[in-house]
This record gives structure tokens, sequence and C-alpha cells, in this order.
């Protein structure tokens, strides 16, 4: 009898103790289901340049307020090369400014010849690039973009997005033929617009707040003026697709005086591309995160001063600048719960890498 209490004993500890083991590993009804993390490659030019800088921003405000992605840094040269990397699985984000993506779409310039054929949808513009020349303090010949013809330029770094900017506008206006396109290593720079060995450089700012190492140091070491397009000129630039003007604004970002009160800059907006093999929510929550904490990003660089002021409105307008280019279903999401979507916009659709 002993023996069968004893027996009937150990089985009811065993069934206990296995059924708290059961009900400790059971799943809580209310716990929140844990959040696949994605790794991604945000492309940014190589580190040292402006776009490096503001990506480790977007990196830290989309890694923090986004759970479902885990957003690493991945450097190249260019924005055209961004669109060629994406293609090739190497990055999962492109860089582009407006101009980059509806070349891309059209198949022209750097593009007419090597077409990309997966491409990325709109995504995000962050800031913009205001682009202008400078020349030596003093000149008296070059009045106008015009009166670049027959001179020695250095329209910035060739494979950049502002390089392919000043050609654009250049071509338009019947002048880029005519120069001698100069190229050489930034410490360079300055030198050779003293010495005449250059006649004019491409410059720009950033959201007409700040101007990049290579031009500070220049205006630093050399007496500077702005050239200023002529009437006519502006008129022919207003014109361009893709190209965006901002409200003339002043030369505060310089240390010195440059000439003109009030600079008229051309350009474009710059920002990352998401591609059709991003799931909308995620791209979603990226992008949530950077316009709701735009705050943030302007802290850490004061180039994402204008995205932190006027975010909505300085897309709708980039958007609207090439508004044939889809934009990708997160981004759309987005822009339709704050209210700013337009009918004419089209949304990009999903499918996988080929």
């Amino acid at each position: 009898m002993k023996r069968a209490f004893r027996a009937i004993g150990i089985l009811l500890l065993i069934v206990s103790v296995s059924g708290a083991l059961l009900i400790a590993s059971a799943p809580s009804a209310t716990s929140a289901p844990a959040v696949e993390k994605k790794s991604w490659r945000l492309f940014s030019t190589p580190e040292g340049g402006f776009a490096y800088s503001v990506a480790m921003g977007l990196i830290k405000v989309a890694n923090q307020y986004n759970p479902s992605v885990e957003l690493i840094v991945t450097t190249g040269k260019g924005t055209p090369a961004s669109h060629q990397l994406y293609q090739d699985n190497e990055v999962d984000t492109s860089y582009s400014s407006t101009q980059t993506m509806y070349e891309v779409w059209h198949n022209e310039g750097v593009f007419s010849k090597n077409p990309v054929k997966y491409r990325t949808y709109q995504g995000v513009y962050l800031y913009t690039g205001d682009h202008f020349f400078i020349i030596r303090a003093g000149r008296t010949d070059i009045k106008s973009l015009s009166d670049l013809a027959g001179k020695k330029v250095f329209p910035w770094y060739r494979g950049s997005g502002s390089y392919d900017t000043f050609k654009l506008v250049l071509t338009k206006l019947g002048v880029w033929d005519k120069i001698v396109d100069r190229q050489m290593g930034a410490e360079e720079l300055a030198d050779a617009l003293k010495t005449g060995a250059v006649d004019a450089i491409g410059a720009f700012t950033i959201s007409g707040k700040t101007i990049p190492s290579t031009v500070k140091d220049i205006e630093m070491r050399v007496g500077i003026q702005i050239v200023m397009p002529s009437a006519k000129e502006k008129e022919i630039i207003l014109k361009i697709p893709a190209i965006t003007v901002l409200p003339p604004f002043e030369p505060t970002m310089f240390s010195k005086p440059v000439g003109v009160d009030k600079i008229w800059a051309f350009g474009n907006a710059y920002g990352w591309n998401f591609g059709p093999n991003e799931d909308t929510n995620r791209v979603y929550g990226i992008v949530k995160a950077w316009y709701e904490h735009a705050g943030e990003l302007a802290a850490f660089n004061p180039g994402f001063e204008m995205f932190a002021k006027i975010g909505l409105e300085m897309n709708t307008t980039a958007i609207d600048s090439i508004s044939d280019v889809p934009v990708h279903p997160g981004v759309a999401k987005y822009l339709k719960e704050r209210g700013v979507w337009k009918s004419k916009w089209k949304v990009g659709d999903l499918y996988p890498r080929p």
C-alpha cells in the first residue's frame, strides 16, 4: 500500500512540475510579437563629404525610433553610381537629386548609354543643393553664366550629382561645349583660382544654410565673388525639368562679402530613394521617423534645418518637379496620412528583385 501511495505521489509531482513548465514556457496572450529587424545598407558618398555626415544622422534617428530596421552606411562615388549599386544589390537605397531621378527614369544624361533597369522610386528629400559659380574677387569679365564660354572651369567633381547639375544648366544655356572642364583635387582649387589656372569654380550651399568644406577653404584663402545669371538665363533655367530654384537668399554662410546681397541659385532636392522590393510598412516606419524627429536631425546637422521647418512643403515641390516618376508606397502612405498627397502623383508597384 505504501508503495502504491509513493508511486501516486511521484506521478502527481511529475504532472505538477510538467504543468508549471508548460505554463512558464507558454507565451503570454498579451505580449507583443517580436519585430523582425532588417539590416539596411544606406548609400552615402565617401566619409568626409556632406552626404556621409547627414547619412549618419539619418541612421541614428531611424535606428532609434524604428525597431524594424537597422541602417548601416555603405559608401560609393556620387549619386549616379548609387543607382547602379542598387541594381547590383550592393546597397538597399539610392541617393539622388531630383535631376538624377529624372534622368534614371528617362534614360538621359549618364544613363543614356547605360540605362538602369531595376530602379528605385521617389523617397524622402531632406535638403537642397543650391548651385552657382564663384570667381576671384575683382574680375569684371565674367558677369553672367554665358561669360564662362572659353574659360577654364571646375564644375565640381566629375561623376557627382553637382557636376551633372552644372553640366545640364550650362548645356541648356549653350555654354557647356564652350568651357574648358578642369578637374583637380580639393586642395588645389584655392591656389588655382588665385593664380588663374582656373577661372571659375562650381559651388553650392546646402538648403541655403551651409557650404561644403571645400568651398569654405576656398573663401578663406581667396577673395571671391559669386556670378549671377542674367534675366534671360534665369528664364531658361526655370524651365529645365527637375531643376528647382529657392527664393534668393542672403550669403550668410560666407565669412566675407561675395559681391551680391542675395544669391540666386539653381539646383534640386537631394534625398534617399526606396526600391520596389522594400515592404510598404517598413519604408513607412523609416519615413515617419525622419519626418517626426526632424528637429533631432537639424540638431545633428544644420543642413536639415529646412527639412525640419518645411519638410512636407519641400517634398511636395520636389515630387511635383518630376511628377511622372513613381513614389514608393511607403512614402505615399505617410504623405496621404499627412494630407499632402496629390492625385496626379503615381504610386510605384512592389515586386522582388529580378
